[in-house]
């Protein structure tokens, strides 16, 4: 594999050295990023730098969309907004001159050096193609934006409007301050557009821009085009959120009035909520269901998707802050529980007996049919996905998702090696969990005397693409989850299911058994698709060698297991 090319090695390590596109360069307030990766090892600096360059790439979008928004925030100000608040500007201009000139009093030569500044003043700002007018003007433009918190793009439309209206109300003032050093105090107006604005009237009302409601900005950012090919599970989660902010806060809520607090009383109730909370108590609140898992004791979510959940919340935050909705992100890096899984309730691998009688269950000697009567003693001997993918898992160490996405592609040869190649592909529904995930698995001897190779090669003649195209997908857009509950059933018939064991037990078994067969850790993690931070699943360039991985794959066994009755001849 190359070498990335925004990777760089100094004496001191690794770092991802990347230019910042021309077009964003001053909105993104650089020129380059140059990140330290915090390595020396090259195969881990190859990791993190796709790693911080698909987080890079994301903030070159952002700062894409926040200028494209710029323009479309100024083009929402109408043109009666802008002509009111040039009238507040002028009103306030007005009032000042009008009192400072009543308690001057100039004669003779003072009143004529008085006169000629003034006209000199006027007369800056007439042309408008004159540089200094610009400056002259602009100057007070910005101090205009600022007060009112404008966003308006440098020559749009709305600027030469606001322009405009600003020079006519610098004219304007020059023209009366010279009335009045005259000594005529009389308010009528030079130009119609300020008729009635005088250092006595009423100082013109600013207009009100109503923030943007909870409820407006989630479905804005449910319905951002970049988020219309997210899977069914992450738009799950996305309602999980949406509807926790809404019951919480209510979706009438300008975005502008949600603090920090808000947010943390969100966390709090997420933190107390039980796993499948909406369909487990579906005529209760968010807030009511949490309350009740707290009082009863019930299991509550995971650290891991209560930090899955905080990112969802942030990440819809983060959006508006981008957008220019709000000036800060109040969800920003809020802290995750600390609390950690107990290790009585971590998953445990495996038995033998269990694998016993999974593998000798009527599924795997004869059964009815693999649906209803998978579990009901008969002479068929179906091999499709049910019976393929515990096994698969038990001699790959394989995720139950990495396993149902499984393509018929994605069994080859890789130096004269039968692998399974387990990757992300953009535009499906493929995933990995991590980025280590994706990798090569040499095709573990006993699976061969299964006839998995078989089984592929009788999918790929018959033109199939997805290797167990059996298996259904669940509401979620994942196959994995209505095979977990099946799988859930299958073990329970099989008389299997103990406390503490689920289908990710195979991949606790599959660790186990690296582990006596003395697999060196990152070959086994690579394997696995794991990165700890300390060890990598992959080697700089190509990594380990196919050969070297089969060898270790050979080494895998389970005593007491015996599998020969699956065997094809």
């Amino acid at each position: 594999m190359p070498a990335h090319p925004w990777l760089q090695q100094r004496k001191t390590g690794f770092y991802l050295r990347a230019k910042v596109p021309l077009e964003i360069r001053d909105e993104f307030g650089k020129t380059e990023v140059v990140k330290s990766l915090r390595t020396k090892e090259p195969r881990m600096a190859l990791q993190r730098v796709r790693i911080e360059a698909v987080k890079l790439e994301q903030e070159f979008s952002d700062c894409r969309r926040a200028l494209a928004k710029t323009s479309q925030r100024a083009e929402s100000i109408s043109d009666e907004d802008l002509q009111r608040i040039v009238l507040i500007w002028f009103h306030d201009q007005e009032r000042s001159a009008a009192t400072r000139q009543r308690a001057l009093h100039f004669e003779g030569k003072e009143l004529a050096t008085a006169l000629d500044a003034l006209r000199q003043d006027a007369a800056l700002t007439k042309d408008a193609d004159d540089a200094e007018t610009q400056r002259h003007v602009n100057s007070e433009i910005d101090a205009i934006k600022a007060e009112h918190g404008l966003s308006i793009e440098d020559g749009s439309n709305q600027y030469r409007l606001l322009f405009e209206l600003v020079q006519r109300a610098m004219i304007e003032r020059d023209k009366r301050s010279i009335r009045r050093l005259k000594g005529d105090f009389d308010n009528r107006a030079f130009d119609s557009l300020f008729n009635g604005v005088s250092p006595e009237s009423s100082r013109p009302e600013a207009p009100e821009f109503t923030s943007k409601t909870l409820g407006e900005l989630i479905d804005e950012y449910e319905n951002e085009p970049s988020r219309q090919h997210v899977t069914d599970k992450t738009r799950m989660t996305y309602r999980i959120i949406s509807r926790a902010l809404g019951e919480l806060l209510g979706r009438e809520k300008p975005i502008s009035d949600i603090s920090r607090e808000d947010c943390r009383r969100v966390r709090e109730v997420l933190c107390d909520l039980p796993p499948n909370a909406t369909k487990r108590f579906p005529h209760m609140t968010i807030e009511q269901a949490s309350r009740h898992a707290k009082d009863e004791g019930l299991e509550r979510l995971s650290p891991t998707t209560i930090k899955l959940y905080l990112g969802h919340l942030s990440a819809i935050f983060g959006y508006a802050a981008r957008e220019g909705y709000i000036t800060a992100n109040p969800a920003a890096n809020l802290p995750a529980p600390k609390h950690k899984t107990r290790k009585k309730d971590r998953r445990a691998p495996f038995a033998l007996a269990q694998l016993k009688a999974m593998f000798n269950a009527p599924l795997y000697t004869g059964c009815q049919d693999d649906e209803a009567g998978y579990a009901k003693k008969g002479s068929n001997k179906p091999r499709r996905g049910r019976f393929w993918v515990p096994l698969l898992s038990l001699y790959s160490g394989m995720r139950l998702n990495e396993c149902c996405q499984l393509r018929t592609a994605d069994i080859q040869k890789v130096d004269g090696v039968d692998v399974i190649r387990v990757e992300e592909e953009a535009g499906s529904d493929k995933s990995v969990k991590t980025a280590a995930g994706e990798r090569i698995i040499p095709v573990h001897p006993e699976l061969k005397k299964v006839g998995f190779l078989a089984y592929v090669a009788e999918k790929q003649k018959a033109g199939e693409e997805m290797l167990f195209p059996d298996l259904p997908k669940g509401k979620d857009g994942y196959r994995s989850s209505p095979f977990s509950k099946w799988f859930k059933r299958f073990m329970d018939k099989a008389g299997a299911d103990k406390e503490r064991t689920s289908f990710h037990s195979f991949r606790h078994t599959f660790k186990d058994a690296q582990r006596e067969a003395e697999i060196p850790e990152d070959r086994a993690e690579a394997i696995n698709g794991r990165d700890d931070g300390r060890n990598v699943g992959q080697n700089y360039g190509s990594g380990f060698a196919t050969k070297t991985l089969e060898k270790d794959m050979k080494k895998i066994k389970y005593a007491g297991l015996i599998l020969s009755h699956l065997y094809v001849n």
